[in-house]
């Protein structure tokens, strides 16, 4: 965020100026704010790490992740197939696992979230 304009604060003088400045200044901050979260993603706003990957048929793939800590939960955002689980290996700092119980290649897209 920008620093307040302190020059035109010490030219207000009056308490018109002083409510003109403080009513341009939180314009210009909200819509800053506003801007902001607008750009935000699922993984800035969840600090989640999201990932697509493919998943042969009848099998398990582990997926190296950035979190730096043990992801509590999963969230499958798009995929082919309904038959997704947790895989067999426990998950830990760095990699986490899926499981791919259909007779098709799933392509899942998929956030691991950190709480």
């Amino acid at each position: 965020m920008r620093l307040i304009k302190l020059k035109k604060l010490a030219i207000a003088r009056t308490v018109e100026g002083y409510a003109q400045f403080i009513e341009t200044y939180l314009q210009n901050y909200l819509q800053e704010v506003y801007l902001t979260l607008l750009n935000l993603d699922f993984s800035d706003n969840f600090g989640a790490f999201v990932t697509e990957v493919e998943i042969p048929p009848s099998s398990e793939l582990s997926i190296v992740h950035d979190l730096r800590v043990v992801p509590k939960s999963r969230i499958i955002l798009r995929s082919n197939t309904p038959l997704i689980s947790d895989g067999s290996e426990e998950w830990t700092l760095s990699r986490v696992s899926l499981k791919n119980s259909d007779s098709i290649t799933a392509i899942v897209k998929v956030a691991f979230l950190k709480g």
